[in-house]
């Protein structure tokens, strides 16, 4: 008879605290709030299609517009800096929002003479945790956002071309994994495949005061209109969390 009411409160005791062990095998449980922040490396292909009105003859002002379509440029790399944000609406569905900057790596051998390239992103994020166990949250994270990038070209660049301002949009698909060394903090990896479409990017140009005193004789020079650019790669990279 002890035996089996020893069972028995046995018995209640697991029921009773059954629901807080199941939940802290969850690392992602519904209310939580997170914060992402590290740093990460991006590997890019793209390509462009400019619109450049041409004068062929400086004092006939003949001109024509060319446009050459979907041309290849060299592969871009990028430094990122991303901040995260994500509130679990449920034990498996988290939404959030993301801000990070752009520090493309500069090609010295640009014709242009490049001088940096930057974008700032903002995108609003879906994610679908696995939950595997207590300390590793596996999870699958989509991305929509809008960019802001910017060329920035030195002084003697070809063309007396300033800078190049554009706005496009990007869409991320992804893959990240946090490891919490505590309840609240942990060690993120990330990796994505990123796609960004700029439009219509807009030249600026600085006056050259020699070009104007001694303008050149039937000589060829070009004023873009126009960039639309457009890229697709990888990103990855390694940050820190914090969970509440």
């Amino acid at each position: 008879m002890k035996t089996i009411k020893l069972v028995l409160s046995l018995l209640t005791v697991f029921l009773l605290s059954a629901p807080s062990m199941l939940s802290q095998t969850q690392p992602f449980q519904k209310g939580n709030w997170i914060v992402d922040a590290g740093v990460g490396f991006g590997n890019y292909a793209s390509k462009s299609r400019t619109q450049t009105t041409y004068y062929t003859n400086q004092y006939n002002n003949n001109t024509y517009i060319g446009v050459d379509q979907d041309v290849p440029t060299d592969p871009m790399g990028s430094i990122i800096i991303p901040v995260k944000i994500e509130y679990a609406i449920s034990n498996r569905f988290g939404v959030g929002l993301k801000f990070g900057q752009n520090n493309f790596l500069v090609n010295n051998n640009d014709i242009y003479n490049t001088s940096s390239i930057r974008s700032r992103d903002f995108g609003v994020r879906f994610n679908f945790h696995l939950n595997t166990n207590e300390e590793n949250d596996l999870f699958i994270e989509l991305i929509l956002g809008s960019s802001n990038i910017r060329w920035l070209y030195n002084e003697f660049s070809n063309n007396n071309l300033s800078s190049l301002k554009g706005r496009g949009e990007y869409i991320s698909l992804g893959f990240n994994d946090r490891f919490y060394f505590t309840n609240h903090v942990g060690l993120l990896l990330h990796f994505s495949i990123t796609r960004y479409y700029y439009q219509k990017f807009t030249p600026t140009y600085v006056s050259n005061p020699q070009t104007q005193t001694n303008p050149p004789y039937n000589t060829t020079t070009y004023t873009i209109n126009y960039i639309n650019f457009d890229m697709i790669g990888i990103n990855f990279g390694i940050g820190f969390t914090l969970k509440f």
